[in-house]
């Protein structure tokens, strides 16, 4: 797992209040884009009525980090990018079983695997949501979201 830094300039940075240890978890095509990415995150956050500031972190496999440095740049959180033995280590506690996934990373939704691989003590707030080419997964620590 490397975890690449807030931008300097984003409200993490400058060390304004304390972010909640919510993760969303970016799975996608390749063909998927940035703001695509920033879209699935605001659709899976107003999806579970969460206000996007609670956001701490992104988190996206080796392959789509260049998508994910920039969407994490446009959300102004901290990009954290989660190998392969990590994701498949978390996918037991997915709760999607996607055909797709599974024959893709090994896991029955990277989304899931991703958001809970990259804070220990994380659940899920529910099963990924689907938007275009991207699926996002939130995940939280805590008893309640």
């Amino acid at each position: 797992m490397f975890i690449h830094p807030p931008q300097t300039g984003t409200a993490e940075a400058a060390g304004r209040g304390p972010r909640a240890d919510v993760i969303a978890g970016i799975g996608c095509r390749a063909e998927a884009s940035p703001a695509a990415l920033v879209q699935a995150v605001a659709s899976a956050f107003a999806h579970h009525g969460l206000r996007q500031e609670r956001l701490s972190a992104l988190a996206v496999p080796p392959g789509r980090a260049d998508a994910g440095r920039l969407a994490a740049r446009l959300l102004g959180v901290p990009l954290v990018v989660i190998d392969h033995a990590s994701l498949i280590e978390a996918g037991s506690g997915c709760l999607t079983r996607s055909h797709y996934s599974l024959a893709a990373t090994g896991v029955g939704s990277a989304a899931e695997a991703l958001a809970l691989a990259a804070m220990p003590g994380t659940r899920l707030a529910g099963p990924r949501l689907v938007c275009g080419p991207v699926t996002c997964a939130i995940a939280f620590v805590g008893a309640e979201l």
